[in-house]
């Protein structure tokens, strides 16, 4: 093991590398426990450009270190690798299942493909449980403790589960339950019941395939589609055109103009008032809804008045964001545990469901842990997406269902999904009206973020002063789109709006703006209380022809309570959501309901590791399959695990990390705490070798997430 710097700083030293450390976006970890292979600028006195984590010369590594963007996601034919070690196991020999779980098969040998050899499958189980103890493995597979036994006191698959010695009476010769009894198919089917909710039987997957099943309600919405969608969306691009010039006219984007002031004199001496300015430009106007004052803060009626209007079920409630092959059901009953209020699915493509492809409808599973469940559909189309939720809403269980507008990958984009929704408006408003219509009684929320196509703001170009005047907002943020749509939004019915602070062009990058969501929620507030006002003073009011006003849910860069308290308290919305926070600190939950920063040691981070394979082995099961399912899924939460800087390396007073800080390699306060640190997948490997035993020789992981993008 590496030794940190022994060499104690003074006080003077610390403050000064902890100010260069925020300037230069690094990590401020503890001088004397950085690696002494590792030099930051803000050790180097030099000057150097070289970048953390970066190789000196003379250091070995791979010919996969070559420089090569890390950011988004490796390909899939970098990835199949990770699936072929899959296959493989699928390919070997296995009992039947009816024998391994019943005993005895009503196929016969002569039909059924798989092996009837109860006593030379028993005898190899036999050797392979010795092997391990003979290694001397330190695995949750030594333990001889299935997790499906002992929390449910039955277990579906018999013999083939790599702990089926510990369910399985060989004087019987039969699997057993908790009580000793021999388990029949009605056993079974009580526990399917009980153990996990929204499974799509193959009946259903055929029809689906075979495109045999009807969508009446669809169809109906579908046929009077046109009467359904708004006048302001059918008008929408005529709106956009007022603000940009008439052919043959020179318009300058006014951020535009700001970049050729002469940098000499400040913003205020130059533009001393830039929306009178702009306004005073042929062509340019600003829409009075978008316009706010501070008034407008709280125009019409009281906060307490209008949350009567707003759905409780998105009230101040700590939501774990949809992520896409890391936030499957395990990971989400894992979060459930540290304080979750709400879950929501993976992101599900809604041509796959209605394809009647087992993998995609697996990601619709539910568990009971799970009180309050959404599900996110991806389409570009409102066919499909309108099919997918009368389906869902037929044969699954849910709350609501949430349509996925903030997707930042190409591959949807392509297909007319994703974050390129708000520039379809009059799709998206199809999709929210023909759901509403669809799925009875359950809600609606879409998830955008603040732009699709344009670029970020550049908060340095305007002072203070100015950014924080809200007149000033229609102008600063005039290139994004959401808060133009927003009135679309709610005239559909939507029951909340989830908004990431970023554009669709920067991905993950740079700090969320989250001034832009208190922005659309201050003109949510000013737009729905108008309307209940207008509508209460004409005794036209109730709650079925006036809709609860939209929940805004923020989302972005939140990673510890004070980012909570003060979103919730200064930013206006509702509720957060939170996504990467989660994977690097799944007791971020328990922290803001706590509020408090926890110093979690590695021994804990370790068992939350066991936890995760627990759930992991309920979900995916105990055989040699589920058991690489789960491998494969804790290595990409590791990709993530890993990236989390403990509390009490972090000189203080910063309570926290950030996720825009660069980390230097640095030495944990042990060795566990060291290597759940590694950004090698070689070390993720390793971890979970402790809890699942070992990877054959040719084992190779490629994360589908560049998230070690820092190391």
């Amino acid at each position: 093991m590496e030794e940190p710097l022994k060499k104690v700083p003074t006080d003077e030293e610390r403050r000064d590398y902890v100010k260069k450390c925020i300037e230069n976006c690094e990590a401020p970890i503890m001088m004397e426990y950085l690696s002494p292979l590792t030099s930051t600028k803000c050790q180097t006195e030099t000057g150097s450009e070289e970048k953390v984590g970066e190789l000196k010369e003379g250091q070995n590594e791979t010919n996969s270190s070559k420089k090569r963007s890390v950011r988004g996601s490796f390909k899939a034919s970098e990835r199949s690798q990770n699936l072929n070690y899959i296959s493989k196991i699928d390919n070997l020999d296995r009992l039947c299942s009816n024998i391994a779980t019943f005993g005895e098969c009503k196929l016969g040998q002569d039909i059924c493909k798989k092996s009837h050899n109860l006593e030379e499958f028993l005898k190899i189980k036999h050797e392979e449980a010795e092997s391990r103890i003979y290694n001397n493995e330190e695995s949750l597979l030594v333990q001889k403790s299935c997790p499906l036994f002992e929390n449910y006191g039955i277990c579906h698959l018999g013999l083939n589960c790599e702990f089926g010695l510990s369910h399985f009476n060989e004087s019987m010769m039969a699997n057993v339950n908790s009580n000793g009894e021999k388990v029949t198919p009605e056993n079974l089917d009580e526990f399917s019941k009980s153990f996990e909710k929204n499974i799509i039987g193959i009946q259903l997957r055929t029809g689906l395939r075979q495109k045999t099943i009807n969508f009446p309600k669809t169809q109906q919405f579908l046929d009077n589609f046109s009467s359904c969608i708004s006048k302001f969306s059918k008008d929408c691009e005529k709106r956009n055109q007022k603000s940009s010039c008439k052919k043959g006219q020179n318009f300058e984007n006014p951020l535009l103009s700001l970049n050729k002031l002469d940098q000499s004199k400040s913003m205020s001496e130059k533009e001393p008032n830039i929306i009178s300015d702009l306004e005073n430009q042929p062509n340019f106007e600003i829409p009075s809804e978008f316009k706010l004052s501070p008034k407008d803060m709280m125009i019409g009626i009281s906060k307490h008045e209008r949350e009567k209007f707003k759905h409780e079920l998105f009230r101040e409630k700590l939501i774990l964001a949809p992520l896409t092959t890391v936030g499957n059901l395990p990971f989400r009953r894992l979060c459930l545990k540290f304080g979750a209020d709400i879950t929501v699915s993976e992101m599900v493509l809604c041509n796959e469901i209605l394809s009647g492809k087992a993998s995609e409808l697996a990601l619709l599973k539910r568990s009971p842990e799970e009180k309050y469940f959404g599900i996110q559909l991806a389409g570009g189309n409102k066919s499909t997406i309108i099919k997918t939720g009368e389906f869902i809403n037929e044969h699954c269980e849910f709350d609501f269902i949430d349509i996925n507008a903030a997707c930042p990958l190409k591959t949807l984009h392509d297909k007319g999904a994703g974050s390129i929704l708000v520039d379809r408006v009059s799709e998206l408003e199809a999709m929210v009206k023909g759901l509403k219509k669809v799925i009875d009684d359950k809600l609606v929320t879409v998830k955008v973020r603040m732009s699709h196509g344009g670029s970020p703001i550049n908060k340095n170009l305007f002072e203070k002063e100015y950014f924080e005047n809200f007149e000033n907002w229609p102008v600063i943020y005039n290139n994004m789109k959401t808060h133009k749509i927003l009135s679309i939004l709610c005239d559909s019915g939507i029951d909340a709006l989830t908004i990431h602070g970023r554009t669709s062009f920067q991905r993950y990058t740079k700090e969320a703006d989250w001034s832009y969501i208190k922005y659309c929620s201050a003109l949510n507030s000013k737009l729905y209380s108008k309307r209940v006002v207008n509508n209460i003073e004409s005794n036209n009011f109730n709650n079925k022809t006036n809709p609860f006003c939209p929940s805004i849910i923020g989302c972005g860069d939140i990673i510890n309570f004070q980012d909570y308290q003060k979103h919730i308290q200064n930013d206006q919305v509702d509720s957060v959501m939170i996504g990467r926070g989660a994977l690097l600190k799944p007791w971020i939950f328990t922290e803001i309901k706590e509020t408090r920063n926890w110093d979690i040691s590695s021994s804990e981070r370790f068992d939350i590791l066991k936890q995760y394979v627990n759930l992991g082995l309920e979900h995916w099961g105990t055989d040699k399959r589920g058991i690489a399912l789960t491998r494969r899924f804790l290595l990409e939460f590791l990709s993530f695990f890993h990236r989390y800087i403990p509390i009490g390396i972090l000189e203080q007073p910063i309570h926290t990390q950030n996720f825009n800080w660069r980390t230097p390699k640095y030495i944990g306060r042990n060795d566990l705490e060291t290597l759940l640190a590694s950004g090698n997948s070689s070390d993720w490997i390793k971890i979970s070798e402790m809890i699942l035993g070992k990877v054959p020789n040719d084992f190779v992981f490629v994360p589908k997430h560049k998230a070690n993008s820092s190391h």
